[in-house]
């Protein structure tokens, strides 16, 4: 792993590359990780970053565990730019391009139920055991996602009560920073989606930060092997050591990954 800043090659090497493509996350990627999750938003100049990008290279989008609609709202995506990242929400459940607008290609009918079960039992126990802790419950329409950031550490019936209402739904639960989130089994994951995004161009820069980012470190080796696979990892207090390991470029914070996408272009 190198420090951005340190050594240039690799990132030199895959602007040399005749096809290429970016992949970003967006919470403490693009975006500050903020207590409240509805408040999150990119830093100053992504957008334009992303569209330049979008213009420039191969293939750019946004993986992330938000909705479609949250990421549009908050990027703001111009129409007027020839470049649009395609947006990839709820880890590639949902997709979003500028021509298509938004589709869902799985179908989820089997599983709104049992989402929208372990949705009102979670708010039901949160209302009773965390009235006044900070706990929050996200509705994401197809997951569901609990966050405990104002409280610091996962209090550990918190946890025992999210995993077993999950399970007894059928349904598995993700860890990200400060936030469990429950999704129905066989759905895509980051890792998947990116390879499927990414088939058949030479170079494929990823950054991320959290838990869920390693599914898309990991699917970077279903690629072809001649690929020039570049893991850059946003480094914090909380980000998995895991994640930390596997990268090939470290940054900071979110503003040294803009830097860094910035460079991407010519």
């Amino acid at each position: 792993m190198v420090s951005f800043g340190l050594d240039r090659d690799l990132i030199g090497s895959f602007r040399a590359l005749e096809s290429q493509a970016v992949c970003v996350d967006f919470d403490g990627t693009i975006s500050e990780i903020v207590g409240d999750p509805n408040l999150a938003k990119p830093l100053d100049g992504a957008c334009e970053v992303l569209c330049g990008l979008a213009e420039q290279l191969s293939r750019v989008c946004v993986i992330s565990g938000r909705p479609v609609s949250f990421l549009l709202d908050r990027l703001g995506l111009p129409n007027e730019r020839a470049g649009q990242p395609t947006l990839f929400g709820l880890y590639g459940l949902e997709k979003w391009t500028r021509d298509s607008g938004t589709r869902l290609p799985h179908d989820l009918d089997e599983n709104m139920h049992r989402i929208d079960m372990v949705r009102r039992k979670l708010v039901g126990y949160i209302e009773i055991e965390y009235p006044t802790a900070g706990v929050l419950v996200e509705d994401k329409v197809y997951s569901v996602a609990v966050h405990y950031r104002d409280i610091g550490i996962l209090p550990v019936d918190l946890e025992h009560y999210v995993n077993s209402v999950a399970q007894g739904e059928g349904l598995r639960v993700i860890e990200g920073k400060k936030v469990l989130e429950i999704i129905p089994e066989g759905l895509p994951d980051k890792g998947s989606t990116l390879v499927e995004f990414c088939k058949g161009v030479k170079g494929v820069c990823v950054i991320g930060d959290d838990q869920g980012d390693l599914a898309a470190f990991r699917g970077l080796d279903a690629l072809c092997a001649s690929t020039l696979k570049v893991r850059v990892v946003v480094s914090g207090p909380e980000t998995p050591g895991e994640l930390l390991d596997l990268a090939d470029i470290i940054v900071e914070s979110p503003a040294q990954a803009l830097e860094l996408l910035s460079s991407l272009t010519n």
